[in-house]
This record gives C-alpha cells, structure tokens and sequence, in this order.
C-alpha cells in the first residue's frame, strides 16, 4: 500500500502539467498553471481567509474547505496524488501575495516519523515543494515533531493547543535564524498547529513567520 501510494505521488509530481482537470477529467478549457477547467476553477469557493495564530503572526488561506477544495485536500493527505499539490499551491500563491520578502524560505509542517512510515510521504512538504516553485524560494525542513500526538479530529481549540504543546522542535537554528518563514500546511482549523510550529520558530531566533494553508475550515473562517 504505502509503496503504491509512492510510486503513485511520484508520478504526479513527475508529470506533464495542465494535461486534464484534476477534478472532471475535462481536456478542455484548461486554465494554464492551475490544473483545473474553467469551469472547475470557478466553481471553487475562493476566498483569502485570515486569522491570527500567535501574537501578530497571522495565517492565510485561499480556498474554504468544502466541496471540490476538500475532495482535493482529501486525495493529497490520503490518496498520497502529489498532482494535488500543485493545483493547490496555485492558490496558496495567491494568499500569500506579496506579504513575504523575496527571500523567504518554506517550512513545511513535519509529522512524526512514526506517521510518516505510515503514510510514505508528508503532505505539506508536498505543498511546499510545489509553492516554491511558483515562488522561486527553498524549501527548508527544519522543524521536527518530537512526540505523536493523538489526531486533532473533534478537539476544540484549547484542546488542540494542549495536544500540540511543546510537540514540535527546531532541527538547527542556523537554518532559521534571521530568516524569514513561510509555515505551510494543508488545512486551518483553530491555528492550533501553526501556532505549536510558530512558537519554536520565533525562539531559535527567525526573523519573522507567517502561515499558509491550503484550505481553511468554514467553521473556524475569521476575517
């Protein structure tokens, strides 16, 4: 299975761009640097979303996190299709606008490496990988999670912050110290997550951080 799901990720990022919609199949009316049909692509529910994480670090995100953005979301975190990642880096582009300096560097959220035996891949690295190439910027992994944590599914806000508390760490300050930092990962619910990797970030001296995802929950949608 895990082997599949690689070779399988593999391909996509590997493949011609832009050949076929990611959602309908359509060969048609495709919108270049998008992966998606006109139609697809307007049928999306686009929004910046914006909220505050941490003191005056806030996240972005483009898309809210139902319909055809959750399908997608959905097949890159557990159909391991890198292909999805490119199509939701096209947007993540746009949130992220011109709100980072040139020399920003990507930090993709990590899993614990129990979960990535699991799964083969990590989905926010795929993201990362994709932005930075719309964005002509690295991709530095420098954050570890140094202890699994149970699944956020159905915890508030206050209880997920708690299950996240002191879960992440940063592998060598020199590869974030004085930096500026793009956090990216899939989906922003209660900002949980960004704010247990901001925190880490800010300590071992990087310049500034800010937060993007992919999609964001209706249900945590603060503008």
């Amino acid at each position: 299975m895990m082997l599949r799901k690689m070779c399988s990720a593999l391909f996509d990022l590997i493949a011609p761009k832009d050949l076929a919609c990611e959602l309908c199949g359509s060969e048609r009316d495709i919108v270049p640097d998008t992966g998606l049909c006109s139609k697809c692509l307007n049928d999306l529910e686009q929004d910046i979303i914006v909220k505050r994480v941490y003191r005056q670090v806030m996240a972005y995100a483009p898309l809210v996190h139902t319909g055809a953005a959750s399908h997608l979301v959905y097949g890159l975190k557990f159909g391991g299709r890198g292909y999805d990642a490119y199509v939701l880096s096209h947007f993540m582009k746009k949130a992220v606008g011109n709100r980072v300096p040139e020399d920003v560097i990507l930090v993709p959220v990590p899993q614990h490496w129990t979960r990535y035996l699991q799964r083969g891949f990590n989905p926010a690295k795929y993201l990362a990988d994709e932005l930075s190439k719309r964005m002509d910027c690295q991709v530095v992994s420098a954050l570890k999670k140094i202890r699994r944590t149970a699944h956020q599914t159905g915890l508030d806000g206050a209880a997920r912050q708690e299950n996240l508390r002191n879960a992440f760490a940063v592998k060598d300050s020199s590869l974030v110290q004085g930096k500026h930092i793009l956090l990216v990962d899939d989906v922003l619910t209660t900002g949980a997550t960004c704010r247990a990797c901001t925190i880490p970030l800010l300590l071992a001296g990087a310049a500034s951080v800010i937060c993007v995802t992919a999609t964001c929950s209706d249900a945590n949608i603060q503008k």
